[in-house]
Protein backbone atom coordinates (compact mmCIF):
# COMPACT_ATOMS: atom_id res chain seq x y z
CA UNK A 1 0.00 0.00 0.00
CA UNK A 2 2.96 2.69 0.64
CA UNK A 3 4.55 1.55 -2.52
CA UNK A 4 1.81 2.94 -4.29
CA UNK A 5 1.08 5.84 -2.43
CA UNK A 6 4.75 6.42 -2.70
CA UNK A 7 4.77 6.26 -6.52
CA UNK A 8 1.52 8.73 -6.60
CA UNK A 9 3.36 11.06 -4.23
CA UNK A 10 6.27 11.17 -6.70
CA UNK A 11 4.09 13.17 -9.13
CA UNK A 12 2.46 15.74 -6.25
CA UNK A 13 5.24 16.48 -3.76
CA UNK A 14 8.39 14.71 -4.59
CA UNK A 15 9.86 15.24 -1.51
CA UNK A 16 7.60 12.90 0.36
CA UNK A 17 8.16 10.54 -2.00
CA UNK A 18 11.04 10.28 -0.31
CA UNK A 19 10.13 9.44 2.48
CA UNK A 20 7.24 7.22 2.01
CA UNK A 21 9.14 5.36 -0.40
CA UNK A 22 11.95 4.70 2.11
CA UNK A 23 9.08 4.08 4.72
CA UNK A 24 7.50 1.38 2.31
CA UNK A 25 10.63 -0.36 1.56
CA UNK A 26 11.28 -0.92 5.17
CA UNK A 27 7.52 -2.42 5.25
CA UNK A 28 8.42 -4.51 2.52
CA UNK A 29 11.53 -6.07 4.02
CA UNK A 30 9.88 -6.78 7.14
CA UNK A 31 6.53 -8.62 5.96
CA UNK A 32 7.89 -10.14 2.58
CA UNK A 33 5.02 -8.41 0.81
CA UNK A 34 5.20 -6.81 -3.05
CA UNK A 35 5.66 -3.66 -4.09
CA UNK A 36 9.52 -3.47 -4.51
CA UNK A 37 9.55 -2.00 -7.66
CA UNK A 38 6.52 0.62 -6.56
CA UNK A 39 8.58 1.68 -4.25
CA UNK A 40 11.91 1.88 -5.74
CA UNK A 41 10.64 4.04 -8.80
CA UNK A 42 8.98 6.49 -6.28
CA UNK A 43 11.79 7.00 -4.72
CA UNK A 44 14.06 7.52 -7.98
CA UNK A 45 11.04 9.93 -9.06
CA UNK A 46 11.15 11.73 -5.90
CA UNK A 47 14.74 12.35 -5.78
CA UNK A 48 14.57 13.40 -9.33
CA UNK A 49 12.09 15.53 -8.47
CA UNK A 50 13.28 17.11 -5.43
CA UNK A 51 17.02 17.81 -7.54
CA UNK A 52 15.14 19.54 -10.91
CA UNK A 53 13.00 21.69 -8.25
CA UNK A 54 16.09 22.72 -6.57
CA UNK A 55 18.25 23.17 -9.89
CA UNK A 56 15.16 25.52 -11.22
CA UNK A 57 14.67 26.93 -7.79
CA UNK A 58 18.66 28.38 -8.00
CA UNK A 59 18.38 29.48 -11.74
CA UNK A 60 14.94 31.60 -10.63
CA UNK A 61 16.95 32.94 -8.06
CA UNK A 62 20.19 33.72 -10.35
CA UNK A 63 17.81 35.78 -13.06
CA UNK A 64 16.09 37.70 -9.94
CA UNK A 65 19.60 38.62 -8.52
CA UNK A 66 21.48 39.33 -12.05
CA UNK A 67 17.87 41.22 -13.61
CA UNK A 68 18.13 43.73 -10.35
CA UNK A 69 21.73 44.44 -11.03
CA UNK A 70 22.81 43.37 -7.66
CA UNK A 71 24.87 40.53 -8.89
CA UNK A 72 28.22 41.03 -10.55
CA UNK A 73 28.18 42.35 -13.89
Amino acid sequence: MLAVLTLASAFVFAPAAIVLGHLARRQIRQTGADGWALADWGLFLGYLGTIVGLLCCCGLLVVTIRSAGLGMP
